[in-house]
């Protein structure tokens, strides 16, 4: 009876290689819907209590509220960076270029212009060959944020078409995802102890990492854009660079307002330098020291700030912005998976390990 099972198997790798291909195009809206129902689920809980278990009406109402809250919000700070990107490059080069160097200049290249000569390259340390480099590195760090908004934003049509889809399986993912988990631990070989801590384990160090990460980001970016907007910077630029720059560990948001509060005193502008060192260095203080270890929590099996960054980092490398959310979660998969393989194989790993200390 068992001699046909070799070739189901393959037929079912075949067909399932087939469903992936056809999928290809939407695995990325799959995988955030996916995400984003763990995350919208204790919201889905809530409305399904009050609408008396009506699943539709409850996975509706999240999906209100998440397109009226984040969702829109969000498009309309997007749009806005694309233009206050684009013009802040300009400002920021035409800065450098009427920026007097020269007296800096002179102490910094005269010490090294004798090692730089032997070598050939003294006009490395040329004044306009300085500024050109330094506005070329303002310019790409001032558009890198929009010019990924304005790819997202370049083709209304198709970016539409993509929000609909992922809002239609989002829908699907809230109301069937207690289903859906239950196929897939019906099918997986492994024991339901394994199963049960992959499931929760990834669902809540994915939502403590995400929601709190991009939360503690996003509130940080709207303080900080608020104090850079009265001191009269563009608000909506800035306090999204400042959210990106919150993810850094240690310098963090200080990577945006300190050299802001620097340009204010180098304008003469001491009543406003003081006044953004005084906002951004308290807000800023109390939303890392206090916020973000409430959102994301300090339990033993939460990323450390180090691997969240580096996850981050090429989350956004591989997959642009939403890297943001990919990048954690492959990241937390894996902690889980380690974590697994060291309860299974614990007898083996302390056996051998005796074995190599004696």
């Amino acid at each position: 009876m068992s001699g046909y099972r070799p070739f189901q198997v393959g037929l079912l790798l075949f067909s399932l290689g087939l469903v992936f291909w056809v999928l290809q195009p939407f695995w990325h809206l799959i995988f955030l819907a996916f995400i984003f129902s763990f995350i919208l689920r204790p919201l889905y809980g809530r409305f399904l209590v009050w609408t008396r278990g009506r699943e539709n009406t409850a996975a509706f109402l999240t999906i209100f509220l998440f397109v009226l809250f984040v969702f829109l919000p969000s498009l309309l700070v997007l749009s806005s960076l694309v233009v206050q990107g684009l013009a802040i490059s300009a400002k920021v080069q035409d800065f450098i270029f009427k920026l007097d160097l020269t007296h800096l200049h002179k102490i910094w290249a005269g010490k090294l212009f004798v090692w730089f000569k032997k070598f050939g390259l003294e006009q490395v340390l040329s004044l306009s060959n300085l500024q050109n480099q330094l506005a070329e590195i303002v310019k790409k760090f001032s558009l890198v944020v929009a010019s990924e908004g304005g790819l997202i934003l370049s083709n209304i049509v198709s970016f539409f078409i993509d929000v609909g889809l992922f809002l239609f399986i989002l829908f699907f993912c809230l109301r069937d995802l207690d289903r859906f988990l239950a196929v897939l631990k019906k099918l997986s070989p492994l024991p339901d102890q394994q199963e049960d801590k992959i499931i929760l384990s990834v669902s809540k160090i994915a939502k403590k990492v995400i929601a709190g990460t991009l939360i503690t980001a996003f509130i940080q970016g709207f303080i900080g854009g608020i104090g850079f907007w009265l001191v009269g910077f563009p608000g909506i630029f800035w306090g999204t660079i400042m959210g990106f720059s919150s993810l850094i560990p240690v310098v963090g948001t200080a990577l945006v307002w300190v050299p802001g509060v620097v340009y204010l005193f180098w304008l003469g502008k001491v009543k406003m330098a003081l006044f953004l060192l005084g906002w951004s260095a308290i807000l800023m203080g109390l939303i890392d020291n206090f916020l973000r270890p409430y959102l994301i929590g300090k339990d033993k099996e939460t990323i450390s700030p180090f691997f969240l960054f580096l996850a981050i980092m090429g989350g956004v490398s591989c997959f642009g912005l939403t890297g943001l959310i990919y990048g954690p979660v492959i990241f937390t998969f894996a902690l889980t998976m380690l974590q697994l393989y060291e309860s299974e194989f614990k007898l083996e790993l302390d056996s051998s390990n005796n074995f190599s200390q004696g």
